[in-house]
C-alpha cells in the first residue's frame, strides 16, 4: 500500500499569460485585465483574487514635510544661480561697454527763502530836532516855548484816535479789536517820536502815560477780562484830562470848546457866580451815571431787561442835567455834561434797538464829551487833577 502523501502542495497563482480564466474561478473572462498584478499587491490567489502587501511607508506625514523642503532647496538654488548669471552678465556688460552705470540724479538746489518783513506804517517824516541824553530819556527840540501849539497839532490826531480806541471797542466792536490795537499802537509810536519843546515835556509825559494805559485796557479786553478792562479805560480817561488840562494851562487852544478860546482863565472869572451852587446840583447826575448807569452796561453781554434798566436811567440823568442853569464860565462844562449823557442814551438806544453797529458814533462822542468835562471841572477848580 502506497504512502500517502500529506505534504501540502503549492498554491498555484493565476497568470494572465498561460492560466485559463475559467479555471480560476473568474466569473468575467473579460475581467483578465483587472487581474494584473499590481506592484503594490500580492500574487493572485486560486480564486484570482490578488493578496494586499503591507505597506512599508509608515511616515507619509515625515515624506511630505521632506519634498517640501527639497523644493524648497531647489527653488533658492536656482535663484541663487540666475543672481550669478546676471551678476557676471552685467559686469561683463559694463567692462566691454554694452552697459553703461547708472548715474545720480541731479537734483535742483534751490535758494534759501527770505521772508519779508511785515510792512509796517510809517507817518510822514517830520524833522525831528530832539536828541536823546545819557539815560535814554528824550531832550525837547528847545528851551523856549514860543510856540507849543505846534506839538499839539502833530499829536492831536492820535491822541484822539487812542483816546475813543476803547469806546470803539467795548460798545460798538464793528471791527476785530486785534486791528483797533494795532491802529492804537501805530498812533502812540508816531506821537512819541514828534518834537516838543521844553515847557510841554510833563504834558508829553502825561500823554505817553496815556496812549500806554489805553493800550493796556484794549489789551486786557482783548483777553476777555471785561471789568478789568473798562476800569483801566477809565484811569486811561483820567490821563487824557490831565493832558488837555496841561495844555490849556500854556495857552494851547485844542478846540473851540477850550478854556483858552473861550477866554476863560483858571478857577472861572468874575461872572462866574453860583457857580458853586451849580455843581452841587450836577454831582448826583454824574455819581449816579458814573457809579449805577456806566459800569452796569455791557453792551455784548448784557441782558436785554438790563439795557432797558440803562436806557431808562439814562434818560432821567440827561433830562435832569439839561434843566440845570449854568453860569457863564460853566457853560461849555454844562454842554460837555449834557453831551456825554446824550450820547451814551443814543448808544444804549441804537443797541436796545438792534442796532449795535450804529453805537459807534455816539460811543465816540461819549467818550470825548467824558474827558471834556472831567477837564472843566479842574479848570474850573470843582474837582481835584
Amino acid at each position: 500500500m502506497a504512502k500517502k502523501n500529506n505534504k501540502k502542495q503549492p498554491e498555484r497563482t493565476f497568470d494572465p499569460r498561460f492560466d485559463d480564466p475559467n479555471e480560476f474561478g473568474l466569473e468575467d473572462p473579460f475581467a483578465v485585465s483587472a487581474a494584473v498584478p499590481s506592484p503594490e499587491r500580492g500574487a493572485y490567489s486560486s480564486r484570482g483574487k490578488q493578496k494586499p502587501i503591507k505597506s512599508t511607508n509608515d511616515g507619509g506625514c515625515l515624506s511630505l514635510i521632506g519634498g517640501f523642503f527639497q523644493v524648497l532647496i531647489n527653488a533658492l538654488l536656482l535663484f541663487l544661480l540666475f543672481a550669478a548669471l546676471g551678476f557676471v552678465v552685467v559686469i561683463g556688460g559694463q567692462a566691454l561697454g554694452i552697459l553703461k552705470p547708472p548715474t545720480q540724479p541731479v537734483v535742483p538746489v534751490l535758494p534759501t527763502l527770505q521772508i519779508a518783513a511785515a510792512p509796517t506804517t510809517t507817518p510822514a517824516p517830520v524833522e525831528d530836532t530832539s536828541t536823546v541824553n545819557d539815560s535814554g530819556d528824550p531832550t525837547p527840540a528847545s528851551d523856549s516855548c514860543d510856540n507849543p501849539a505846534e506839538w499839539w497839532g502833530l499829536v492831536a490826531a492820535d491822541y484822539d484816535t487812542v483816546l475813543t480806541a476803547f469806546a470803539l471797542a467795548y460798545y460798538a466792536p464793528s471791527q476785530p479789536i486785534a486791528d483797533v490795537i494795532a491802529a492804537a499802537q501805530t498812533s502812540r509810536d508816531r506821537a512819541a517820536d514828534q518834537p516838543f519843546a521844553d515847557c510841554l515835556l510833563g504834558t508829553r509825559q502825561t500823554l505817553l502815560d496815556a496812549l500806554d494805559a489805553q493800550l493796556d485796557a484794549l489789551r486786557t479786553l482783548e483777553a476777555g477780562d471785561r471789568p478789568t478792562a473798562f476800569t483801566r479805560s477809565q484811569e486811561a480817561a483820567a490821563q487824557f484830562a490831565s493832558v488837555l488840562d496841561g495844555l490849556w494851562e500854556q495857552g494851547v487852544d485844542t478846540g473851540a470848546d477850550s478854556a483858552p478860546s473861550a477866554g476863560i482863565s483858571r478857577g472861572g472869572t468874575s461872572d462866574c457866580a453860583g457857580l458853586g451852587e451849580w455843581y452841587a446840583q450836577l454831582q448826583p447826575f454824574l455819581e449816579a451815571f458814573n457809579t449805577s448807569v456806566l459800569p452796569a452796561v455791557d453792551f455784548l453781554n448784557a441782558l436785554p431787561d438790563d439795557i432797558a434798566r440803562a436806557r431808562g436811567e439814562t434818560v432821567t440823568l440827561s433830562s435832569g442835567v439839561r434843566e440845570l442853569s449854568a453860569p457863564s464860565c460853566a457853560t461849555l462844562a454844562q454842554g460837555a455834561a449834557q453831551g456825554m449823557t446824550d450820547s451814551f442814551f443814543a448808544a444804549v438806544d441804537f443797541t436796545f434797538s438792534g442796532n449795535p453797529s450804529g453805537a459807534a458814533e455816539p460811543a465816540v462822542t461819549y467818550a470825548r464829551n467824558a474827558v471834556l468835562l472831567d477837564v472843566w471841572l479842574r479848570w474850573l477848580g470843582l474837582t481835584a487833577g
